[in-house]
């Protein structure tokens, strides 16, 4: 028998302080395969924390209404959610596949900000180059003023 009902849940991965979202779901029907693993979290100073794994339960196959109480109840009951993926011939696919677009944005950002340094030297160069040739020409007009024009060059 399958029975729709309103409950009140968190965003996944969001803040527990953050406000509950209505959905409506459908119990009764077996939707994700799960496991819970009981954690202990020690802290050795503000920005070292260990999570140590007390418990781990085997995957077991929870409707969409236990799975939407146990999201909600694992902060404040010191254990982790982990879902197996419905499809994981696709899962694995899709993941790698972000990997590897991930990867070759990053590729392509530092190209980009290779050739941008690569021009702002290039820049530099010119400018200084140009400012050399400014200086020498400077300092042939001043040797010609003091000492004019060579012989051959009159």
């Amino acid at each position: 028998m399958v029975e729709q009902h309103t409950l009140n849940v968190p965003v996944v991965g969001s803040n527990p302080s953050s406000p509950a979202k209505k959905i409506k779901i459908k119990t009764g029907e077996i939707m994700r395969k799960i496991a819970i693993i009981k954690t202990d979290h020690r802290w050795g100073d503000y920005d070292n924390e260990q999570v140590l794994i007390d418990k781990i339960t085997d995957f077991t196959e929870v409707d969409d209404a236990t799975y939407a109480i146990l999201i909600n109840a694992q902060y404040h009951n010191g254990y982790r959610v982990l879902e197996q993926p419905v499809d994981q011939e696709r899962f694995i696919q899709e993941t790698v596949a972000d990997y590897l677009a991930m990867i070759k944005e990053q590729e392509r950002k530092e190209a980009e900000r290779k050739a941008a340094e690569a021009e702002k030297k290039r820049q530099r160069e010119l400018k200084k180059k140009a400012k050399t040739e400014e200086e020498q020409k400077k300092l042939l007009e001043d040797l010609i003023k003091i000492h004019g024009l060579p012989e051959g060059l009159k």
